[in-house]
């Protein structure tokens, strides 16, 4: 399937892995990604949360505002980031409508002093930050997944090269995150209900 399916051999495959990852870096204020245990997270959501908010990529995103939140709470920090900050987000279905809510109940309730602005939605062929994000996304899980096997494996040559910089956060979403997530959706509950 493309762009996948070609005929590169392992070292033209990983020279193009070498230059996308050092590009991606180059262009990159931060690099975050969310790491959730599905299974742990499955089994910690409350049955009274209406089950179309299980999806694990709204808690991620949830925990990706609040990090980026404190990033532009701290005053000494070498990360510096625009403010208001926008969000683009990747189309999806069965998404990205709900996704956008959840970032304006999050701005209304938590971002009091305006550090977000909007959320957008885009293509991935039409963004490359989006493609870069993909990539982020699939290096980090990787690590993580390997991590979980091995506690003694190495980092791979392309989450080092997207590292480079020291501008990127793993964070992995653990219960005390889902507390804030789940208090938030309580409190949402009485609005629309998320699409199925």
């Amino acid at each position: 399937m493309p762009p996948f399916d070609n005929n590169w051999t392992d070292p033209e495959r990983d020279l193009f892995m070498e230059r996308v990852t050092i590009t991606a870096s180059e262009h990159t204020t931060l690099g975050i990604s969310c790491s959730v245990v599905c299974d742990e997270f499955e089994n910690a959501f409350p049955s009274d949360i209406h089950q179309g908010w299980k999806d694990p990529r709204y808690f991620a995103l949830f925990g990706m505002l609040g990090l980026l939140w404190e990033f532009m709470e701290k005053k000494n920090t070498r990360l510096s980031l625009p403010r208001p900050l926008h969000f683009m987000i990747e189309r999806q279905k069965k998404f990205v409508g709900n996704a956008i809510e959840l970032f304006y109940a999050y701005k209304n309730k938590l971002d009091l002093d305006h550090k977000f602005a909007d959320m957008a939605h885009g293509s991935s062929d039409d963004y490359p930050p989006l493609q870069a994000a993909d990539l982020l996304a699939y290096e980090a899980t990787r690590k993580l997944v390997e991590e979980e096997h091995d506690p003694t494996a190495g980092l791979r040559k392309p989450f080092l090269n997207l590292a480079r910089k020291g501008n990127l956060v793993i964070m992995p979403l653990r219960e005390r995150l889902l507390e804030k997530y789940v208090e938030l959706l309580r409190e949402e509950s009485a609005g629309p209900q998320p699409q199925d």
